[in-house]
């Protein structure tokens, strides 16, 4: 008992304020009744010794670039170790595919998934969007290639009732996110909206467990879109947060078997190696800007409100009636004769007009 009790003393820490625990070897955070089902014959010892270590919320980080001096890193390193002796070849091709063999947009994307490998904790300052049709082979290389990469500690695929939760655990000491089939319409409603902008762009992030503290925790998170919705997420006319990419090309199904197969057999570890290795060199990370693909071009036209379509067709001369100066309320006009050649309904007010 007493070698139990030695160990939890160098082992153990209570986070000041609240009723968790946190077990520095494993960096696993705990509840109290948690943490006494896990120590139940030295519990009572460890919580009455004069020397029972206790820790600030604060220094308890998820810092894969590395923490200060006295606090708790909840980052080990990623599970997969990089081989420069296995082969990526099909994965490379696969890459190539759904970039549609575009040699620009396959380097972006390279550089995207690159950028925050060679620079642990790197957080980008956009996501990637892969949308299309079904059996593409989306899945095989955002899910099973890049969540093998990360691990299921840093890596994670979601679906909208993670997005829509209250909760927000699934977050913590993520650094690859998948979401999968995400739908365009959650986007409509603010409060999703602003959900995913701040897990976008936000440098710390709110986790909320049951019956656990709300803590602050670093974001290092980075998200993928994959879906096979025409409208996947919502984009606004000066949009900075989302490159997508439309992928359709569906091959035979021996493809994708000795894709997998591959991946099985160190091909994710060779990919690792190869992106770690991957010359980056002009590519800014979070200072980079989405590349305005015509993908995102044709999902801005389907995001537009019918006053915004109005506007850019009309300035645009996509009309029958001139781009021209003119007075609000002959706009006014102007528009809800548009919005009867294009079946829209006329939503707001002349007084509310543009604003």
């Amino acid at each position: 008992r007493s070698n139990a009790l030695t160990e939890m003393l160098e082992n153990t820490a209570l986070i000041e304020g609240t009723a968790s625990f946190v077990d520095i070897p494993t960096k696993q955070i705990m509840r109290v009744d948690a943490f006494k089902l896990f120590h139940a014959s030295t519990y009572t010892d460890w919580i009455k010794h004069p020397k029972r270590r206790t820790v600030k919320m604060e220094d308890i980080v998820f810092a894969p670039e590395g923490e200060a001096e006295g606090q708790i890193n909840l980052y080990t390193g990623l599970p997969t170790v990089p081989d420069a002796t296995a082969s990526c070849e099909r994965i490379l091709i696969h890459a190539g595919n759904i970039c549609n063999n575009n040699p620009e947009l396959l380097r972006h994307m390279l550089c995207w998934l690159a950028w925050p490998l060679q620079n642990p904790g790197a957080k980008m300052g956009y996501s990637l969007v892969i949308h299309g049709g079904q059996g593409t082979g989306k899945s095989i290389f955002f899910q099973k290639l890049m969540l093998k990469i990360y691990g299921h500690e840093y890596g994670i695929q979601v679906g909208q009732t993670e997005l829509e939760s209250r909760y927000t655990g699934w977050l913590s000491k993520k650094l690859f996110i998948v979401c999968n089939e995400v739908s365009s319409i959650a986007h409509e409603r603010k409060a999703h909206k602003n959900r995913l902008k701040s897990i976008i762009t936000d440098d710390y992030l709110t986790v909320e467990e049951k019956f656990q503290s709300v803590r602050l925790e670093r974001n290092h998170a980075n998200l993928v879109f994959i879906t096979n919705e025409p409208h996947p997420v919502w984009v606004e006319e000066d949009d900075r947060r989302f490159e997508i990419i439309e992928y359709n090309t569906k091959y035979p199904a021996d493809y994708y078997r000795e894709l997998a197969e591959e991946i099985d057999n160190g091909g994710a570890d060779a990919f690792l190696n190869y992106l770690l290795n991957y010359d980056t060199q002009g590519y800014r990370g979070i200072g980079e800007k989405p590349m305005d693909t015509d993908a995102k071009e044709q999902i801005k036209e389907l995001s537009r409100g019918p006053v915004e379509s109005f506007l850019v067709d009309w300035m645009e001369g996509k009309t029958r009636f001139p781009c021209c100066a003119c007075l609000p309320d002959d706009l006014w006009n102007v528009y809800k004769l548009w919005c009867v050649d294009s079946g829209f309904r006329v939503l707001g007010t002349k007084n509310g007009f543009g604003q």
